[in-house]
Order: C-alpha cells, then sequence, then structure tokens
C-alpha cells in the first residue's frame, strides 16, 4: 500500500455485451444460464418485456465482482482522479448535496431551525418536513414512511428494512407507486373494505 501501487474498486465497468457474456459463460455459466431462461421465456406485456420469473429467481445471489471480474484475466485498470461517489447510504447523499454555511442540506419541501450538521429530504409537495436544533441526523420523508437515523448510523438502513420485513410490513418491499404498462398507480386511501387509487394512463394506452 505505501508503495502507491495500489487503485480502489470503484464498481465501475466498461465492456461490449460480446466480451461479458463471454465472460460469464467461462466463470459463472451458471448465472448465464438462468439469465437466457429469464429471456428466452420473456413475454410481451404492451410497452413492457416482462422476463420468466421462475429461471430469474433461481439467479445466484453473487456480484459481478465476485461471478467474474475477480477471475478474469483480460482486464485493463485505470486510475480516476475526479470527484466520484455512488451515494452508497444517506450519509453520502448529505455529503454530496448542496450545503449550507451550517452543512445542512435540505431537498424539497423541507426547513431546518438552528441545525447542524443535517439532511432534511422531503419527496413529496404534500408533505412538509422540519427539523428543529437537530445535530448530525438524516431525516427523509416519503409517502408511506419516514426515516429518522443518526448521520453514523446511516448504513444500519438495511436493519430497519429487515425489521420491517419480518413483521411483514408492505413498505420494506413494495413502493407506494405501482408502475404498468399503460401508466401507473399509487394507492392514496386504504381501509377495511376500500381502497382510493390515483391512476395515470399514458396516452393511446389501454388498460
Amino acid at each position: 500500500m505505501k508503495g502507491g501501487l495500489h487503485l480502489w474498486n470503484a464498481g465501475i465497468f466498461l465492456f461490449t455485451s460480446t466480451a461479458i457474456l463471454d465472460a460469464f459463460a467461462e466463470h459463472a455459466p451458471e448465472v448465464l444460464s438462468a439469465r437466457r431462461a429469464a429471456v428466452d421465456g420473456a413475454e410481451k406485456d404492451l410497452s413492457f418485456t416482462r422476463l420468466k420469473a421462475e429461471p430469474w429467481d433461481k439467479l445466484p445471489d453473487i456480484s459481478i465482482d465476485y461471478a467474474v471480474m475477480e477471475r478474469a484475466g483480460n482486464l485493463t485498470v485505470v486510475p480516476y482522479g475526479g470527484a466520484w461517489s455512488d451515494l452508497g447510504d444517506w450519509q453520502a447523499v448529505w455529503r454530496e448535496g448542496d450545503a449550507d454555511e451550517k452543512a445542512v442540506v435540505t431537498t424539497g419541501p423541507a426547513t431546518a431551525l438552528d441545525c447542524d450538521s443535517t439532511l432534511l429530504q422531503a419527496t413529496t409537495g404534500a408533505q412538509q418536513l422540519v427539523g428543529i436544533g437537530l445535530t448530525d441526523i438524516v431525516a427523509v420523508a416519503m409517502p408511506d414512511a419516514v426515516l429518522v437515523a443518526h448521520k453514523d448510523r446511516a448504513q444500519d438502513v438495511k436493519d430497519a428494512v429487515a425489521a420491517l420485513k419480518a413483521q411483514g410490513v408492505s413498505q420494506a418491499t413494495a413502493l407506494p407507486r405501482d408502475y404498468r404498462p399503460w401508466g401507473w398507480y399509487e394507492s392514496l386511501v386504504i381501509g377495511p373494505r376500500f381502497q382510493v387509487k390515483r391512476i395515470v394512463v399514458h396516452p393511446g394506452a389501454p388498460l
């Protein structure tokens, strides 16, 4: 490391489709065969292409790094000296945001009062997010859920998702807006015997 001959893998890969298919065929054929079966069994649904679910569900849970890049012998590494962030957690979103003189980043209808080093992100105009006297906090308000966490714990969101899944909470697995070939819909109100939705249909598209 002191020799300066090591680079950090930023996970940015450039390759032709032929080259990456050949690499998977050589180093991870089980991934390639499952993917091909999913594509070969795909069905057209208006403007959507729906992959066949069964072979897709059987794809191994492995990243491209482990499946191919650590095994391939025809790689070239290029150093990059510019700014880069993969926005891997909410602290990274705060760090890359447009901060004020107190290192506070606000997005959407959010207001910070006497806050320091904090991210306030509101994703819908119908909901105001207000922070008062906060320090090193991440607060994200979405239509179906609100996250409040210390910045040092921003990477623990996955633990929160796991806890919600264990409770059977729908927000852990589904987005409030459901996209379809003809447009999208979102649930506004759900009761014991009724549901109110907003439905948007693309021009000329049938339901």
